[in-house]
């Protein structure tokens, strides 16, 4: 009985929990040949993930111009969600030998954006 007790409080605070994050999403930019971390109390849902360019001041530091013009070069990316969802962390290089390459000679960086969820 207690353990069932136990159980519901924790499935309780769990929805509580699913519920006031669900209405906060996640978003996690990560610059090329870099580690992407996402971190999630309870469980991680990828809701978006696209890898490329679409402005020249994200990842620009110390970067030429050359590299930052193309802002219109992005695709979506399926396997983050694949490597992280159910998961409380996980983490991934962001380069174009894992993500293929949507833009050659640009500096790229992957956006992330994910919910906390229970299980």
């Amino acid at each position: 009985a207690l353990f069932l007790t136990f159980s519901l409080i924790v499935r309780i605070g769990c929805l509580l929990a699913t519920a006031k994050l669900k209405s906060m999403h996640f978003v996690r930019v990560t610059c090329e040949h870099s580690m992407a971390h996402l971190r999630c109390g309870l469980v991680i849902s990828i809701h978006s993930a696209d890898f490329g360019r679409r402005d020249q001041s994200t990842c620009s530091f110390g970067r030429p111009d050359s590299e930052l013009r193309n802002t219109e070069c992005f695709h979506h990316v399926s396997l983050i969600a694949k490597r992280c969802n159910g998961k409380n962390s996980c983490s991934m290089r962001v380069s174009s030998l894992v993500f293929g390459d949507p833009c050659y000679g640009t500096y790229k960086y992957l956006e992330v954006t994910y919910f906390c969820q229970c299980k």
